[in-house]
């Protein structure tokens, strides 16, 4: 979630989705080496033409900015390191684990660092929080922001767990299609 907001403000928006396309390379890395499964050649020969796509739109960039593409593939690898540990935690461990477990284990680690990380930057501070009339509208606002987080983090955990990395990833492409 950190880099991917340290990506979106190093790129514009349309750059940043492309460059994410990448992730279905990561994924189909993480897959093979990690959780020895074998791929379809009809898989790399999809992943070359998004390959191929995110290439051709990343040369015609005109706001180029190293670091966000940094950012960018480095949310790909965290991306997918995070959904090929989750495979392997809920079907490969000594000792699997249900769903709801591993989304707990995820939430209970994701809060403290995020909220560390707002103190360290100064995003809980008083003078951050408006105190005039607009305070109710975006506590509403943060909300349901929240709660999308929560319902999209569930899907995709859903997903990983019984279609893996790699089909994860291809409909997080559709999706953003």
């Amino acid at each position: 979630t950190v880099v991917s907001f340290m990506a979106v403000q190093w790129t514009n928006v349309p750059m940043y989705l492309v460059l994410r396309r990448a992730n279905t390379l990561f994924a189909l890395v993480g897959e093979a080496l990690i959780l020895h499964k074998s791929i379809r050649l009809a898989s790399v020969e999809a992943v070359v033409v998004i390959l191929v796509g995110t290439a051709l739109a990343g040369y015609g960039d005109l706001t180029y900015d190293f670091f966000g593409y940094v950012a960018a593939f480095s949310q790909n690898f965290f991306t997918t390191a995070s959904n090929v540990c989750t495979y392997r935690l809920t079907h490969e461990s000594a000792q699997t684990c249900q769903v709801e477990v591993a989304l707990f284990i995820h939430t209970l680690f994701s809060i403290p660092l995020l909220l560390g990380l707002a103190m360290w930057t100064g995003e809980l501070t008083a003078s951050s929080i408006p105190l005039d009339g607009t305070a109710p509208v975006l506590m509403f606002t943060i909300l349901v922001y929240v709660l999308l987080v929560a319902l999209h983090q569930i899907s995709n955990t859903m997903s990983i767990v019984n279609g893996g990395p790699v089909s994860t990833s291809v409909a997080g492409n559709c999706k953003d299609i």
